[in-house]
């Protein structure tokens, strides 16, 4: 949940945060990450997060679903 993202962070609990949290999951889902390799002329390029969705936005109860490449996974 939101809440439990925040108190995480150490943030307050209040909106405020929960929108600061929305913006930072949209940046790292613009980040990626880039391998290249000269030798064999490639490069590799895998977002840090795949898809994000809020569910219940604005409510008391509303929470994130995060889903990270499997390529993430197996580097991290």
């Amino acid at each position: 949940t939101f809440y439990e993202l925040c108190t995480d962070l150490g943030w307050a609990i209040n909106g405020r945060y929960y929108d600061k949290a929305e913006e930072c999951l949209t940046r790292l889902q613009a980040t990626a990450m880039q391998f290249s390799s000269g030798r064999i002329g490639r490069l590799e390029s895998v977002s840090l997060i795949h898809r994000f969705r809020v569910l219940d936005r604005g409510e008391k109860t509303s929470r994130c679903q995060v889903e990270i490449d499997e390529e993430m996974v197996v580097l991290l």
